[in-house]
C-alpha cells in the first residue's frame, strides 16, 4: 500500500532528524523509541490481521493511520510545541493563539487540510462516560491559574491509569475469545505497545524533564488514541 509506505519513510525521516540533533545521552533514547514504535506497529498489524482475516486493505489503512498519527506527534514536539506546552488537548484550556497557529502550521505541513482533527480523536459510545470522566477530572485544576505542576502531574496520572484499565479490558476480552495461537498474538501485540509506552514517555522527559505533568498528558492521549483505535477494530 503506498500510503503506508510515504508515511514510514516520513516518520523514519522525523526520526533521522531527531537523532541527528540529540546530544550522546538522548540518541539511544530516541532510537529504542523508535525502534519500539514500529516493533508494537508490527504487533499491532498481525493482531488485526487475525482479528480480521481476509481484510487485508483495512489492515494497512489502520497501519498508515497510525504512521501518519505518529508523524503529527514527531513534527509538534520537534518542530512546533512551546518549551512549557500550556496547551491542554483534552480539557480544552488551549495555548495562546499564536502557539494555535504553530501546531496548525505543523499538521498542515504533514498533510494539507487536517487541521486539528489530527490531534482531537473520535471516541465511541462505549467509552464515552470514561472520557466525560477523564474531562471531569481534568477540567478544574487545568482552568485553575494557582495550580501547580504537581498537582497537574497527580491528575494526569489518574487520568492514565483509567485508560489504561479500557485498554487491557479490551485485550482480557480479545485474549480470552481467541485460540491458542491468537492469544499468543493478542498478547504479544499488548507487551509491545507497553514498551513501547515506556520508551515514549522516557523520549517525553527529554522534551520536557521539568513537566511530568506534561509528560502524563501526552502519555494519557496515547494511550486513549489506542482504546479509540481498538473500539473501531
Amino acid at each position: 500500500m503506498q500510503a503506508a509506505k510515504l508515511w514510514t519513510d516520513a516518520v523514519k525521516q522525523e526520526y533521522d532528524r531527531l537523532i541527528q540533533d540529540a546530544s550522546e545521552t538522548e540518541k539511544p533514547i530516541f532510537e529504542k523509541e523508535r525502534d519500539l514504535f514500529f516493533e508494537q506497529l508490527r504487533a499491532y498489524q498481525e493482531e488485526l490481521q487475525m482479528l480480521h482475516p481476509g481484510n487485508a486493505v483495512m489492515v494497512e489503512a489502520t497501519g498508515a493511520e497510525l504512521l501518519r498519527k505518529q508523524c503529527v506527534y514527531l513534527c509538534y514536539e520537534t518542530h512546533a510545541a512551546p518549551s512549557e506546552r500550556p496547551d491542554s488537548l483534552i480539557s480544552g484550556s488551549f495555548a495562546p493563539a499564536e502557539i494555535e497557529d504553530k501546531r496548525s502550521a505543523c499538521q498542515a505541513r504533514i498533510q494539507p487540510g487536517t487541521g486539528d482533527a489530527v490531534i482531537r480523536e473520535t471516541i465511541c459510545e462505549a467509552h464515552r462516560k470514561v472520557d466525560q470522566a477523564v474531562l471531569a477530572m481534568v477540567d478544574e485544576p487545568t482552568q485553575k491559574e494557582d495550580t501547580t505542576s504537581q498537582e497537574l502531574e497527580a491528575v494526569w496520572q489518574s487520568a492514565k491509569k483509567l485508560w489504561l484499565t479500557e485498554l487491557d479490558t479490551i485485550a482480557n476480552a480479545r485474549y480470552l475469545a481467541a485460540d491458542e495461537d491468537g492469544q499468543k498474538i493478542v498478547a504479544a501485540s499488548r507487551i509491545a505497545f507497553g514498551n513501547w509506552l515506556k520508551a515514549r514517555e522516557e523520549c517525553l522527559k527529554v522534551f520536557y524533564p521539568d513537566r511530568q505533568d506534561i509528560v502524563n498528558e501526552v502519555m494519557t492521549l496515547t494511550i486513549r488514541g489506542r482504546v479509540a483505535d481498538q473500539c473501531e477494530d
